[in-house]
């Protein structure tokens, strides 16, 4: 029987027909297309019609400030000062324009004369400007005062002999100064390289390609080496010149070191201090601002300085962020203190002990913080700490042990002889607040040990510190006889730093304390040159201003805004550091206190009495001794 077929049904194919859109829908697609296109096109006009306005209001800025700069520097009588400038170039003139967020560009151009190359390097500053879209808060101008031509070999080999980023010369790397760079690019970039020696070709390709200057492939042997003369115009218009010799050489001078320009430091120290205080409390430690990056590490000891230094700035200028700052830096103090019975430590994480100097300087930040703010809110753990200090003193010998373990036993002896000084000032400043008698008479002991084994010889400025503080309470004249035998002796150190070494200028003011405090008392001054540190306190002060972070210096880092106005130790690639910090704040903060006095005995502030220093045998080395050991 034949299969069945089946049937299969045959459906017609039908093309689903396209509901057509409704007409209000077409009208909105017909009219909205357009009119986003427009509104997108009017929006691009406005941006590019607001940053053509905003670069022309830069270009009008720039030129109100080139203007400015050429009116001081033609009203110096310039072309005096500047001899054959550039050599076989003619004159060479340099604009260096900062918004102070990033690294300042530099234009140059030269001339056969003075206009011709001051008109080049403006039209070239004015051209980067608008390809850079550059803001120009701080305008600078170096002209070429005095070249000659040198080797590769040469420069070099002074790189070597030079203090560290003290080598105060530019150079060009062709005669006709198609490539030139200053001083303050070649510093602040690491093309000086002062660890090898050498002028390092990666650093210099690395700043070319930065600033978008033609690359070169090696360094020539022969260059030409130069100095200038400049003045830079801030973010307000104002005009400072710049000094165009010694180790001042390249920030501003000043004309008048009077208090209220020592204030107005001290205000720009503290607000960097706050700028750089943690929610912890903590401070960044280290700031290496050639390239923005930061030391990782901490020290409790230099944090308590620090916050002993926070707390002087607020007497002199008070802020509610300055306060909120101290109180946070107070708070991780505190945080950091270990109890043992009676007695109590401060703990440095970082090395898991307990040591003397952290002990001591907690102690001197928190009275300082108790007298200033008119509390006794720590009284108790002020006693505690002092009381562990008094544990570590040797009753045979009177020495402090300085450093213990985490279970509080011996673990060094000996540490630094700063830890010393430091101890016997804290115990005095807690003596203040309690009057309680084995402290002074600890402190006492103390010092009697250091004039009978001669520790003028360690140029210590907590000894100052110290002897000051006893002869508040005790009238003895071997005291006041020890705390200007001491100054004296390191006289000779302290007229020979080159570098601002800011203790120095505590331990002057505080031997001036002590001189003062003798003739108030009407004992016998043993014919101490009072002249001779009245001078020692107006050198110093002009060399702690080569450690302020001027705009002129900072514009060349990496990150200008974070540390400029910022205090800086150039012998260590421009280091801003917290302990340093506050060594400077606390050299000025005395300074203020007896301001009337210095003046009364004939201190002179105007920098040019005091910008010739003599050229002493000095190891520069020993700077670092005035803060790496507290």
């Amino acid at each position: 029987m034949a299969a069945k077929k089946k049937k299969i049904k045959k459906t017609r194919s039908v093309t689903a027909r396209k509901k057509p859109l409704p007409r209000s829908v077409k009208l909105l697609l017909y009219i909205g297309i357009p009119a986003v296109l427009l509104m997108i096109l009017i929006a691009v006009a406005l941006f590019n019609q607001a940053e053509m306005s905003k670069r022309a209001e830069n270009r009008s800025t720039f030129d109100q400030k080139a203007d400015l700069l050429y009116s001081v520097a033609m009203a110096d009588d310039v072309e005096s000062r500047i001899g054959n400038g550039a050599g076989s170039a003619g004159q060479a003139v340099f604009f260096s324009v900062g918004d102070m967020e990033k690294r300042a560009f530099v234009f140059s151009g030269t001339g056969s004369d003075l206009e011709s190359a001051w008109r080049a390097a403006k039209s070239a500053a004015e051209d980067g400007m608008m390809s850079n879209s550059l803001v120009p808060k701080y305008v600078k101008v170096d002209i070429v005062s005095e070249s000659e031509s040198v080797t590769k070999t040469s420069v070099e080999a002074d790189l070597k002999s030079a203090l560290s980023y003290y080598y105060r010369y530019g150079l060009a790397f062709d005669k006709d100064f198609s490539l030139a760079l200053t001083e303050a690019e070649l510093n602040s970039t690491r093309i000086y390289d002062y660890d090898e020696f050498v002028l390092s070709l990666r650093h210099l390709k690395i700043y070319l390609k930065e600033t978008g200057r033609q690359l070169i492939n090696e360094l020539p042997e022969k260059l030409i080496r130069f100095q200038t003369i400049g003045w830079i115009c801030d973010e307000d218009g104002s005009v400072s010149e710049l000094s165009d010799s010694g180790y001042s050489y390249g920030r501003r001078i000043v004309e008048n070191a009077d208090d209220e320009y020592v204030r107005s430091l001290i205000k720009s120290y503290s607000d960097y201090l706050v700028s750089e205080t943690h929610k912890n409390g903590k401070f960044t430690y280290s700031v290496l601002p050639r390239f923005d990056s930061e030391l990782d590490w901490y020290n409790v000891a230099r944090h308590a300085g620090t916050t002993w230094s926070m707390v002087q700035s607020w007497r002199v200028a008070p802020s509610d962020e300055l306060a909120a700052s101290i109180e946070k830096a107070v708070g991780y103090l505190t945080k950091q203190v270990v109890y043992k019975g009676d007695a109590a430590h401060v703990y440095w994480e970082n090395r898991d002990d307990f040591e003397l100097g952290a002990d001591a300087l907690s102690l001197i930040a928190l009275t300082e913080y108790m007298d200033a703010f008119g509390t006794d809110k720590y009284l108790d753990m002020c006693k505690a700490i002092a009381n562990g200090i008094l544990e570590m003193q040797n009753p045979d010998t009177g020495a402090y042990i300085h450093v213990l373990n985490k279970d509080f036993t011996v673990k060094d002896e000996f540490s630094t002889v700063y830890y010393e000084g430091e101890a016997s000032y804290a115990l005095l400043r807690v003596y203040a607040f309690t009057h309680d008698k084995k402290l002074l008479d600890t402190a006492q002991r103390q010092i009697d040990r250091f004039i009978e084994q001669n520790y003028i010889k360690n140029l210590d400025h907590w000894i100052s510190y110290a002897v000051n503080e006893l002869t508040k309470y005790i009238d003895d004249q071997k005291y006041f006889d020890f705390g200007l035998k001491n100054i004296e002796y390191c006289m000779s150190y302290i007229l020979a730093r080159k570098t601002p070494s800011p203790t120095r200028l505590e331990q002057l003011m505080c031997s001036f304390e002590i001189y003062l405090r003798m003739k108030e008392k009407g004992i016998t001054d043993r014919e101490f040159d009072i002249d001779k540190l009245i001078n020692a306190v107006a050198e110093r002060l002009q060399r702690s201003f080569d450690g302020c972070f001027y705009p002129e210096i900072s514009m060349h880092m990496a990150n200008p805004q974070r540390v400029t106005n910022s205090f800086m130790m150039r012998y260590q690639g421009f280091r801003v550091r917290i302990d340093e910090t506050q060594h400077m704040i606390g050299g000025y903060y005395l300074f203020l206190q007896d301001y009337d006095k210095l003046v009364e005995y004939g201190l002179k502030t105007a920098d040019k009495i005091v910008d010739e220093i003599q050229d002493g045998n000095t190891d520069v080395t020993d700077d670092n001794g005035d803060t790496d050991d507290q």
